[in-house]
């Protein structure tokens, strides 16, 4: 039997081609109304779009690739397929990859990513394939009409860039994702709707997985999400019973076996037991990556927020927050509005800047007027101290917060007294699930501690500057 990528069969079986072309066509020579055209659509089971849920490395990105190779090779000749993501720059370290290894396999000898080249748009069996990032003006996709549109993880795209790109999609989108949020717009307004199609996949059912793929994964299984510790109680809603079965799994002898487990289960008893040992085994990755279930990160310092598509205008009180990135991390400006206990951020810019020939175009872009006050990181002499001084010289009035020792943990619970409102846009939905408390161990046992992981804080560094400066 032939090995076979369920994503792949489940988007072609989906797409209904000649129904859905004949539906199309004859929509577009007035032969049946737009009613009737829906009607048909929900009466044969055809999908205005597809969503393929899944644990990392279960075949969702390769099947998009493969689908849109048959799409060009097979169905169409002239048509537009516009490919998605958070960031056009993410496309060089993500899809490039995979498109130059897919298109290979392939014998597609005119294989533009083969040629180290930046590539914007490229030619498939004579039809047009566009990388589009989400990022920057939303108005490059109020005129980017397609046929096809691929989401390349969804979840890191805004909803107004979404409900923009699938308004102009003139036949079917599909669109995948790892569930790293337990909360999102797709989840709610999306996935429930009739006319869109849905899959969940795993590791196990990517056929093609490598030994070292599925070996990192399965390095993150906890003892807790064993099959053992579950026939334990590791299930049950009482913590009590959980931490009692994972006790049992912990102490249970493999070698013995007096439960009479099938050798299946005590390798992977095993298995989670080094993990634990060595410190890979984690449960927010193993839900997420490993079994594809939807799960807000453990740890999170701010696991309750609102998220809003806009800033409201009749805030009159504005503040201004800054941090400073330089080559690899970004320099952040964020705008902070409060109104009685609810506080309201937006991503302003959010990109690196070397020097501050980089910084004062963002600046001047961005703020009302030069005479703004905005606070900022003071952190190192030749960097944050050094950016505040050249910015003053340009005429801002950029002010150095007080970041005292502790001065962290005091900004962060300061926020946290508010309701915090947060403008949706790929870069907050990071640092918001990705800014978390640091696992440390104690007596053998991985606990969660009060200090915040440096790195997915850029937004919320320049969100504490402003709330330290102001004493919001």
């Amino acid at each position: 039997m032939p090995l076979i990528n369920p994503n792949l069969s489940f988007l072609s079986k989906q797409l209904r081609h000649k129904e859905r072309s004949e539906l199309f066509s004859a929509y577009q020579k007035k032969q049946i109304s737009y009613e009737q055209y829906q009607a048909e659509c929900q009466t044969r089971g055809i999908k205005s779009g597809l969503l393929l849920e899944g644990s990392s490395r279960s075949g969702k990105t390769t099947a998009a690739i493969d689908f849109q190779v048959m799409l060009t090779s097979t169905f169409e000749t002239n048509a537009t397929i516009n490919v998605i993501r958070d960031t056009y720059n993410s496309f060089k370290t993500t899809l490039y990859d995979d498109y130059a290894k897919r298109l290979s396999d392939f014998g597609i000898v005119d294989n533009p990513f083969l040629r180290k080249q930046e590539i914007s748009t490229f030619k498939l069996f004579g039809n047009r394939v566009n990388f589009l990032g989400a990022d920057g003006d939303l108005s490059k996709f109020m005129g980017a009409g397609s046929d096809y549109v691929y989401f390349n993880e969804v979840l890191d795209i805004p909803k107004e860039v979404f409900d923009q790109a699938t308004m102009r999609c003139r036949k079917f989108w599909f669109a995948d994702f790892n569930p790293k949020y337990a909360d999102h717009y797709i989840f709610n307004s999306v996935m429930p709707r009739s006319d869109v199609g849905y899959l969940k996949t795993t590791y196990h059912d990517n056929p093609f997985i490598s030994p070292n793929e599925r070996s990192k994964i399965e390095s993150y299984q906890p003892i807790a999400a064993s099959r053992i510790a579950k026939a334990f109680g590791a299930k049950s809603d009482q913590v009590n019973e959980v931490v009692n079965a994972v006790n049992l799994a912990k102490a249970y002898d493999t070698q013995a076996n007096t439960k009479g487990f099938d050798r299946a289960d005590l390798s992977e008893l095993e298995r989670c037991k080094y993990n634990e040992a060595t410190g890979t085994a984690d449960a927010y990755n193993w839900s997420v990556y490993g079994e594809g279930e939807r799960r807000a990160p453990e740890g999170l310092i701010f696991p309750n927020v609102v998220w809003v598509q806009n800033f409201p205008a009749n805030i009159e009180k504005i503040y201004w927050g800054l941090d400073f990135g330089y080559t690899t991390s970004p320099s952040a400006l964020v705008k902070v509005g409060v109104m009685g206990n609810n506080i309201y951020l937006q991503k302003m810019f959010y990109q690196p800047t070397p020097s501050p020939n980089e910084l004062m175009p963002l600046l001047k872009q961005n703020l009302p007027s030069q005479g703004e006050t905005v606070w900022a990181d003071p952190s190192g002499d030749d960097g944050g101290r050094g950016m505040i001084a050249a910015c003053r010289r340009e005429g801002f009035r950029v002010l150095a917060a007080n970041t005292y020792p502790g001065s962290r943990k005091f900004g962060n619970s300061a926020l946290l007294k508010y309701r915090i409102h947060i403008v949706d846009c790929p870069e907050w939905r990071k640092e918001q699930s990705g800014y978390t408390k640091a696992r440390a161990r104690v007596n053998g046992i991985w606990v969660t501690t009060d200090d915040p992981i440096d790195g997915n804080d850029h937004l919320w560094d320049a969100t504490r500057m402003t709330v330290l400066g102001n004493r919001l």
